[in-house]
């Protein structure tokens, strides 16, 4: 029961930030696109550590999912999507980097 409603809490708060995001619509979409890059990257990392701390843990990835799909439908064209693939391309070594380093290979 607590797992239906962790995802239920995860869905209704990812979508409602994500459609708050079109509060960014009401401006030239070239002075908002650094803004909207900084408010995904923010809930990014703020929604997995708000859901520890809630204890709300099946919540995130629902959150993040439905925060995507619902920022992509309500910023349409003026979507930060190149400032996104600059700050992939750096986080990429650092991520499979990061995840290559954990793999022990006498455990295999």
């Amino acid at each position: 029961m607590m797992n239906g409603i962790q995802i239920v809490v995860g869905l209704l708060v990812g979508l409602g930030v994500g459609y708050c995001m079109k509060i960014f619509n009401c401006c030239a979409p070239a002075k908002t696109k650094w803004f909207k890059l900084i408010v995904a990257l923010l809930m990014a990392f703020a929604v997995p550590i708000v859901s520890e701390i809630t204890e709300f843990y099946e919540s995130k990835f629902v959150c993040i999912i439905f925060y995507g799909y619902m920022a992509y439908r309500v910023w349409g064209e003026d979507k930060p999507e190149h400032e996104l693939g600059v700050f992939w391309m750096f986080c990429q070594p650092f991520l499979f980097g990061s995840v290559g380093a954990a793999v022990l290979f006498e455990k295999i």
